[in-house]
């Protein structure tokens, strides 16, 4: 009997051919989706949570790992990055986390930034509204490039904004769910848990 060989991402299929009945709910969708990917299966597809990480969380390995939140932080940024990955989460960019990246001093931390951003499926512009949206941010003592983050997050309407600057957490009151990481990986898995 010949064998068919082909892959798809990180996962490496072998059918016989020809290709037997496909059983399995979730090969079959993929399959599906593979073979037809502009056609909506909606019943069958999960949405995927949209992120905005300001440059704390990007910046965050480099920070002391010996301190319990930072390592904390670190490993939690990492499962992050690892459902980014596998496109279990949709990360979103900015203009503006590009121009923060840029006047960094340090070349490998800009060099990590500019790795982790290239997972990135959108990247918000910086226009009128933003800036509009920004200012009104200052009002409630959210300065600079965080006000520019949170608008631009708003404007991508993601599902969480996350940082590790408590003060903005505390402060930010808008439509964005501002998290930690940490908070952001414990809600997953009991989310996940539940199903």
């Amino acid at each position: 009997m010949s064998y068919t060989n082909f892959s798809i991402n990180v996962w490496h299929f072998r059918f016989p051919r020809p290709f037997p009945a496909l059983h399995c709910e979730d090969v079959g969708l993929l399959c599906y989706n593979w073979l037809y990917p502009n056609h909506e299966h909606k019943e069958k597809q999960k949405q995927v949570i949209r992120i905005y990480l300001d440059t704390s969380v990007y910046n965050r390995p480099f920070d002391d790992q010996t301190q319990p939140r930072i390592r904390l932080e670190t490993l939690a940024f990492a499962a992050i990055l690892q459902r980014v990955e596998t496109n279990m989460l949709t990360l979103l960019s900015s203009s503006i986390i590009k121009l923060e990246n840029q006047k960094n001093p340090f070349s490998s931390r800009q060099q990590w930034v500019n790795y982790c951003l290239n997972h990135a499926t959108h990247c918000q512009l910086v226009d009128e509204s933003i800036k509009e949206r920004a200012e009104q941010l200052s009002l409630l003592n959210i300065r600079g490039m965080d006000a520019f983050h949170l608008a631009c997050a708003e404007a991508m309407q993601c599902d969480y904004f996350l940082t590790v600057d408590d003060r903005l957490m505390k402060r930010y009151k808008g439509l964005l769910q501002v998290k930690n990481p940490v908070e952001l990986i414990l809600l997953l898995e009991t989310n996940s848990d539940d199903r």
